[in-house]
């Protein structure tokens, strides 16, 4: 059994799984102390994960929206209850494990908690993609309406989640226009060196101070040059995307079910890593970061097992039940 906030099964394949299960492993690396620290690791190859795992993931849950008003009917259901559900948990969670003070801005659900803005960003992408595909030149109206709310919904942009999804919306519609089997259409060699490309672009803008070390395509951003970077950065992470669903097999692999139930890692992961920060206090940097890849590995793995779909479903379940008469 597995979660599925995107698309039938039977739409879905190994290729796509096994590209999303070997990105959730390096959303899980980004989030430790080797990947978030200045240290001796490259900053290359960190803004090499950080420029490409968030892109990635928008890219595919546009990919397995090919249905997109089925998909905003049951956004209600697969995301905005889930989002409301596990902010409010991280917030248990956090105040009791930090001793932090309780006042009403806790509560504050506008405010996206832990890693949950991804989820309330992806559901107004959801509900935006029926309408948005009845004009002409969609990916150019997202992309100029991401340029603007970037630079001028300073005080908004975490609101809701509102202006990351305005801003990562491109990368959605990049991925809801390309096909699921794209790959059969063309040379892998294409896709492989498109993928090369990608990367080479991605570290030779690290390189010239482009990319800093806190950038994020899905931050806000200041500058308007930071918003050129940022569209350069979709360009390259959609090539590196597409030669990683190229390369990997299309059949089932130790990354498939961890990338089929990659919503439960993303969201679960946050109660782990609030428990794990003293294995990486080892003086070495790589071998901290060999930790951390091991860590990233096996927590995707264990969060993605049957009892966590349970889990997931157990806690979703009734209250949409509660809440949607077409669940009752």
């Amino acid at each position: 059994m597995v979660i599925n906030i995107m698309e039938p099964s039977n739409i879905r394949n190994h290729k796509i799984d096994n590209a999303k299960g070997l990105f959730i492993i390096l959303v899980l690396l980004a989030h430790t102390p080797p990947i978030l620290t200045i240290n001796n690791i490259s900053i290359e190859f960190k803004m090499l994960i950080h420029c490409t795992i968030m892109p990635a993931f928008f890219f595919f849950s546009g990919m397995l929206s090919k249905n997109p008003i089925k998909r905003a009917d049951k956004a209600i259901k697969n995301l905005l209850i889930p989002y409301v559900l596990f902010s409010i948990l991280s917030v248990f969670f956090n105040q009791i494990r930090h001793g932090l003070d309780w006042n009403i801005q806790t509560f504050n659900l506008f405010l996206p908690k832990g890693f949950m803005w991804y989820l309330g960003a992806l559901f107004w992408m959801v509900l935006l993609l029926p309408h948005i595909i009845k004009f002409r030149y969609p990916i150019l109206i997202a992309s100029v309406v991401s340029f603007v709310a970037s630079l001028f919904l300073q005080d908004a942009y975490e609101y809701c989640a509102l202006g990351i999804a305005f801003s990562m919306f491109p990368m959605f519609l990049l991925g809801y226009y390309v096909p699921v089997d794209f790959y059969q259409k063309y040379s892998k060699v294409l896709f492989f060196a498109g993928g090369v490309i990608g990367i080479i672009g991605i570290i030779a803008l690290t390189m010239n101070g482009n990319i800093y070390f806190r950038f994020r395509p899905h931050f806000y951003h200041q500058y308007i040059n930071e918003e050129f970077i940022k569209f350069l950065c979709f360009g390259f992470a959609t090539l590196i995307v597409l030669m990683v669903v190229c390369v990997l097999p299309n059949k089932v692999t130790f990354l498939t079910t961890i990338g089929k139930n990659s919503i439960l890692v993303y969201v679960f992961h946050e109660y782990i890593y609030s428990f794990i920060g003293h294995l990486f206090d080892i003086d070495n940097d790589y071998l901290d970061l060999l930790i951390a890849t091991t860590v990233s590995i096996l927590v995707s793995y264990f969060l993605s097992r049957h009892f966590f779909v349970t889990l997931y479903t157990s806690i979703t379940t009734p209250i949409n039940k509660l809440l949607l008469k077409w669940e009752q």
